[in-house]
């Protein structure tokens, strides 16, 4: 359990808030990238800023405006059943010893560790504010399962905010009192550039011709990945001849049977792993067509990103 100290200028009257979710700041995606952007936002403002979140690849750095957070990560992760409930309790011991370190806890996403964190924040007396980004698939376990419906009631009746991206994500968890807000980017950051667009394609030598469809998040069944590719095998020619899928993201699940296939080998699939901020605004740039075949959306982070850039 490794701890960076804050650095930031503070006043009596700073935010102290503490991000607890299962993400990894450290990871590609969108809930991620929330937690980076929010935490900048406080730490510029003279708070401090604590991230709190289960062990997982460290894909990106963090960048250099956050890197006074806090920052904790939840290691212990033996296989279940046994696994859960110890990393639960683990994450309960460090919430509790990190009390007066923190005025307020901010849960995203709800699931067991986050439903942990709403507990710990109404017996220490602290406000707990979750945000929630989609209406989350349930897994087919049954325990699994259960636990992520008692965690999601867990979340909803204990915080003192609820907070979702967009109405029809506070409509699936039928939650009247909910506050929606909307996802935003950043304009000047996220916009078309011509000659990114002209550089990148000599980089990785894809013709003026070319059609590039791109897909971005995380390369899993949940999010329409398989469904994606067999879509793009299945084109028909003249556009298959010259049509190529780029997918980048952290892998979630065994995609050996794609990435070695014929179409990754003639190029017209290719598979360029994780990257930041910078790479992905590149790569949106670079395509023609944006897709996101995702089961479980509210407002996508790189959809509007993608959009910003002047993608279909």
């Amino acid at each position: 359990m490794a701890t960076r100290i804050a650095t930031a200028k503070t006043t009596p009257s700073s935010p102290r808030v503490l991000f607890i979710s299962s993400y990894s700041p450290y990871a590609v995606g969108g809930v991620s990238q929330f937690m980076i952007d929010l935490g900048a936002r406080f730490l510029s403002r003279g708070g401090i800023v604590g991230f709190c979140y289960r062990q997982e690849p460290r894909e990106i750095d963090l960048p250099d405006w956050v890197s006074g957070a806090i920052d904790v990560e939840i290691g212990l992760r033996p296989p279940p059943p046994v696994g859960t409930p110890l990393f639960l309790l683990r994450t309960m011991v460090h919430l509790f010893r990190s009390r007066s370190n923190f005025d307020v806890f901010h849960v995203i996403v709800p699931q067991p560790m986050t439903a942990v964190a709403t507990l710990v924040g109404r017996i220490l007396g602290k406000p707990v504010v979750a945000t929630t980004f989609a209406p989350y698939r349930r897994t087919d376990r049954r325990t699994s399962g259960l636990f992520q419906r008692i965690s999601e009631r867990i979340v909803q009746a204990g915080v003192d905010a609820n907070v979702y991206e967009c109405e029809a994500t506070q409509r699936a968890f039928a939650d009247p009192k909910g506050i929606v807000v909307y996802s935003g980017v950043n304009p000047d950051f996220y916009a078309p550039e011509p000659a990114t667009r002209e550089r990148i394609r000599r980089e990785l030598k894809i013709p003026d011709e070319a059609v590039v469809f791109l897909y971005a998040g995380r390369v899993t069944t949940s999010k329409g990945t398989r469904d994606l590719l067999s879509a793009f095998d299945a084109l028909l020619s003249p556009l298959r001849d010259r049509a190529v899928l780029i997918i980048v993201g952290p892998y979630e699940e065994d995609f050996s049977d794609w990435t070695s296939s014929p179409a990754v080998r003639e190029g017209r699939i290719r598979f360029l792993g994780s990257t930041g901020k910078e790479g992905i605004r590149d790569l949106y740039r670079l395509a023609d067509v944006f897709v996101l075949p995702s089961y479980q959306e509210g407002i996508s982070s790189s959809l509007l990103e993608s959009m910003a850039c002047g993608l279909p």
